[in-house]
């Protein structure tokens, strides 16, 4: 029997047969957030970690050493996408806010390396002429905009010499990135934007020499 109204029909009928969702478990969405964090870590996709990806969610040589000894189950020397594991939900079932917060600072560690890495990138990318510095007219050309490109410059010059090395250009963004990554983040995105556009402008031929 065709319906009165076909859309109403459809719309009741979909309501009362959709399936139920599906159940929530805080300790499957932990266990997909360790496996994440860990495929982030695993910078060669070997579904190990050695000493050197292991150094990249730690503070130091030291807390890299001793994070492989603990995690390294059958001291092998790396540490398994199994071990990675089974260290976690352990912790996890033991103390479930420890395990939270040894998993953010991972995962912080790992795009906070990959945030700098662009950072000192996109600073070569800028020092047009190789002097090591960036001079008030790189920085405009990186900003895009005059007034803005004098404000960037004004905040991030420490030494008050209208230039900026690479450590007073890495501290800057750092900054940014420690008070709001995202925002920070953002930044970087369109520093990236405006390197690409430079990258295809086409060169500006040399200058003719004197007759």
């Amino acid at each position: 029997m065709k319906p009165a109204d076909p859309v109403v029909w459809l719309a009741e009928w979909l309501l009362a047969n959709k399936p139920p969702p599906p159940a929530f478990s805080v300790t499957d969405a932990f266990k997909a957030a360790a496996l994440e964090v860990f495929a982030l870590a695993d910078a060669d996709g070997s579904k190990q970690l050695d000493f050197e990806e292991i150094r990249e969610i730690a503070s130091h040589d030291g807390e890299a050493q001793a994070i492989l000894m603990h995690l390294d189950s059958d001291q092998n020397g790396v540490v398994s996408e199994e071990e990675w594991l089974s260290f976690f939900m352990g912790l996890f079932d033991k103390a479930r806010p420890v395990a939270e917060m040894l998993l953010q600072k991972s995962a912080y560690m790992i795009f906070t390396r990959e945030f700098m890495s662009m950072c000192m990138a996109l600073f070569y990318e800028f020092d047009a002429d190789r002097s090591g510095k960036l001079e008030l007219n790189e920085i405009l050309v990186a900003i895009g905009d005059d007034e803005k490109g004098a404000k960037f410059i004004e905040y991030a010059d420490r030494n008050g010499d209208k230039e900026l090395t690479l450590d007073e250009w890495m501290q800057f963004l750092f900054g940014f990135w420690q008070a709001n990554p995202r925002y920070a983040r953002g930044m970087v995105g369109f520093l990236m934007e405006q390197a690409e556009t430079m990258r295809m402008m086409p060169a500006m031929p040399p200058p003719r020499p004197p007759e």
